[in-house]
C-alpha cells in the first residue's frame, strides 16, 4: 500500500521504511520509498546528551507511540531470531511507554495524556514527572506525508538544582565575610543572591537551546537524506511526463538502497523514452504520456494537410553507388528533410525506403497547416541546394526529390492490431497526395498540389508563386482534379526570374481553353520545359480532335 510500513534486520541493523507517493492531477503518479537507518539516530542522540548535560535523556518518537530512537533503553525487543532478512514478526518495536527506560516511560506517559499532534516547535513545557523531578520539552522534528517524528528532551530537575545550590552557597561564604562589616551590606548580599538565584533559571534557557540544536541538526540530517532526494527525483519525473529530457540530467545522491533503486529506474525510464520518441512521432509520445492512459484502436475525422516525397532517381542510384555510399546519400537527406519538417510543427508518419510520409494538424492543431505544410516544402528546397554544395565536395551526385500535397477530411488515430498499432492517417485525401507526388514524373516537376492546398495556402495573401497544370484523372481515380505546380514563395529571391515564364505558360494555357490554339502554341513559342512540351502536345491534340485541353490523365503511378 501506499501508506504502508515494514521493518527490516539486517546485519544487527534496524532500518524503518516509509513510503511517499506523487500525485499529478488526482492521480497517483509514483511510489517513493524512505528508509531511516534508527540505530545511527539513537548512537547520535547518546553522543548529544552526554556531550550537553549531566543525566539528560532524549529520545525520538512516531505519532503512534513507538520509539524511534532512544539515548537511553533499547526501541525493540527480539520475539524469536530472524528467519529470513526482512522477518518484520521477529523484532518488534517498542512503545514508548513501555520503555525499559522509566525515565523514557514514565515521560511518554504524560505526553500521551495530551497527544502528540498538539506539540509544536515553539512550545515548552516544564512538569514534575512525580518519581525524579525533569525539566522536559517535545518538539515535532519532521512531518512528512505519512512520517511524522517528535523529539522529547528531559533534564533532571535536581542536577539543574544542584547548579542553583552551587551558585547560592558561593554567594553565602560572601555573605558571611560581609556580615562582619554591616547588617546593611548583608541585607544587600541577600538580595543579590536572590538576584544571582534567579538568574540560575537561565540554566533553563541554556536548555532550550540546546534542544533547539539538537532537534535542528537532527532535522537537517533527515532532511538532507531523505527529504532533498525525493525532492529532486520528484522534479525529474515531473519533466518526464512533459518529454523534456535534455534538462533532466540532475545528479541524486542518496545512501539508501530504495532511492538508489528508483533513480536507477528513473534513468532507465528517461532512456527509453528517448529511444521510444525515435521510433514514434514525439506529439504522440507526449499524448500517450499526459493521457496516463493505454494506447487502444481508434479513429477520428480531422482535417490535416498529407505530404508524400520521394527521392528521384534512387533505383539508379544504389545501382550506380557503393552500399556505403548510399546509405551516407539517404542519410543526409532524411536527416535535413526530416528537420525542416519536424520544426514546421509536421508529424512523420513513417519513412518508406527513400519515401517520408508526414502530415500537418495532428494529434496536435496546427493553424492555417496548409499554408505552413507549402512554407516547409519551399524550405525543404532550398536546404536541398545546401545539400547539393555538400554533394558535391564528396564527389556525390546531386539528387532531388518530388513532393505531393493535398489537404481535405482524413481519419487519424491507431490502426493495426492487439499487438502492433501505428498512428497514422487514412482516407481518399492520403491516396490523392501519394498520387501527386508521382504525377511529377509526368510533367517533369518537384513539387505538386491540389487547388484545395493553393486556396487554403494563399488565402490571406498571394504568397506562392504556382502553375495550373490543368484538370487530372489521377491513376486509379474516376474524377480528376485541379492540379497546381508550387513553384517558389513570392517573397523568395529567385521569385524574380520564374515570373516571366509562369505568365506566358498560364496565358496560353487560358488561350488554349478559349479555343485559341494557334495563339496560345505561339505564346509557349521559346519555352523550355517537360510541362509547356506536354502542354504543346495537349493543344494539338485538343486542335485536331476538338477535345477538352484542360483534361488530361495520368499515364503511371
Amino acid at each position: 500500500g501506499i501508506n504502508a510500513e515494514y521493518m527490516g534486520v539486517s546485519s544487527d541493523i534496524l532500518n524503518s521504511q516509509y513510503s511517499t507517493p506523487i500525485w499529478k492531477n488526482g492521480i497517483l503518479y509514483a511510489a517513493i520509498v524512505s528508509q531511516i537507518n534508527l540505530e545511527k539516530i539513537s548512537s547520535y542522540l547518546r553522543v548529544r546528551v552526554d556531550e550537553t548535560f549531566p543525566g539528560m535523556v532524549a529520545y525520538t518518537v512516531e505519532a503512534t507511540g513507538l520509539l524511534a530512537s532512544s539515548s537511553h533503553g533499547n526501541i525493540t525487543y527480539k520475539l524469536r531470531e530472524p528467519t529470513y532478512l526482512f522477518d518484520s514478526q521477529a523484532i518488534v518495536r517498542i512503545p514508548a511507554v513501555n520503555s525499559s527506560n522509566p525515565v523514557v516511560a514514565n515521560s511518554a506517559k504524560l505526553i500521551v495524556k495530551t497527544g502528540y499532534d498538539n506539540c509544536v516547535a515553539q512550545n515548552m513545557i516544564i512538569a514534575d514527572l512525580g518519581f525524579i523531578g525533569y525539566y522536559y520539552m517535545r518538539v515535532t522534528i519532521l512531518q512528512h506525508y505519512n512520517l511524522r517524528l517528535y523529539l522529547v528532551v528531559l533534564l533532571p530537575t535536581n542536577e539543574v538544582l544542584k547548579s542553583i545550590v552551587k551558585v547560592r552557597q558561593g554567594m553565602s561564604s560572601k555573605l558571611d565575610e560581609v556580615n562582619q562589616e554591616s547588617a546593611q551590606i548583608k541585607n544587600d548580599a541577600l538580595k543579590k543572591v536572590d538576584t544571582e538565584v534567579t538568574k540560575s533559571f537561565l540554566i533553563l534557557v541554556f536548555f532550550v537551546v540546546v534542544l533547539l540544536i539538537i532537534s535542528t541538526s537532527l532535522a537537517y540530517y533527515i532532511n538532507r537524506v531523505i527529504s532533498e532526494p525525493i525532492n529532486l527525483l520528484s522534479k525529474r519525473l515531473e519533466l518526464a511526463s512533459q518529454l523534456i529530457l535534455s534538462e533532466n540530467d540532475v545528479t541524486i545522491n542518496t545512501r539508501f538502497t530504495e532511492l538508489k533503486r528508483l533513480v536507477r529506474a528513473d534513468s532507465m525510464v528517461k532512456s527509453a523514452l528517448n529511444s521510444f520518441q525515435l521510433y514514434v512521432p514525439p506529439q504522440v509520445v507526449l499524448q500517450i504520456v499526459r493521457k496516463a492512459k493505454e494506447a487502444r484502436l481508434y479513429l477520428k475525422k480531422t482535417q490535416a494537410t498529407i505530404l508524400f516525397m520521394d527521392m528521384v532517381g534512387f533505383t539508379s542510384l544504389c545501382e550506380q553507388l557503393d552500399p556505403l555510399d548510399v546509405h551516407s546519400i539517404l542519410a543526409d537527406f532524411m536527416e535535413v528533410m526530416s528537420n525542416a519538417l519536424i520544426d514546421s510543427h509536421a508529424t512523420i508518419d513513417k519513412y518508406i525506403g527513400d519515401c517520408i510520409m508526414a502530415f500537418w494538424n495532428a494529434p496536435q492543431p496546427v493553424p492555417n497547416h496548409a499554408n505552413v505544410a507549402c512554407t516547409a516544402l519551399m524550405n525543404c528546397q532550398d536546404m536541398l541546394m545546401d545539400l547539393h554544395k555538400m554533394w558535391e565536395e564528396e564527389k556525390f551526385p546531386k539528387v532531388t526529390f518530388r513532393a505531393g500535397l493535398h489537404t481535405g477530411e482524413v481519419l487519424v488515430g491507431n490502426v493495426g492490431s492487439s499487438k502492433r498499432l501505428n498512428y497514422t492517417v487514412l482516407g481518399d485525401v492520403v491516396n490523392t497526395a501519394s498520387r501527386l507526388e508521382s504525377l511529377n514524373k509526368q510533367f517533369s516537376t518537384s513539387c505538386l498540389c491540389s487547388k484545395a492546398v493553393i486556396n487554403q495556402a494563399n488565402a490571406i495573401s498571394k504568397q506562392f508563386i504556382t502553375r495550373y497544370l490543368g484538370k487530372i484523372k489521377l491513376y486509379g481515380k474516376h474524377s480528376s482534379l485541379e492540379v497546381h505546380e508550387l513553384v517558389v514563395q513570392s517573397s523568395h529571391p529567385n521569385a524574380i526570374k520564374y515570373e516571366p515564364q509562369i505568365i506566358r505558360y498560364t496565358r496560353a494555357f487560358d488561350l488554349a481553353i478559349k479555343g485559341q490554339h494557334d495563339e496560345a502554341l505561339k505564346c509557349l513559342n521559346g519555352l523550355v520545359g517537360k510541362a509547356e512540351d506536354e502542354l504543346r502536345i495537349r493543344i494539338q491534340f485538343a486542335r485536331s480532335n476538338n477535345s477538352d485541353v484542360e483534361l488530361v490523365s495520368q499515364t503511371s503511378k
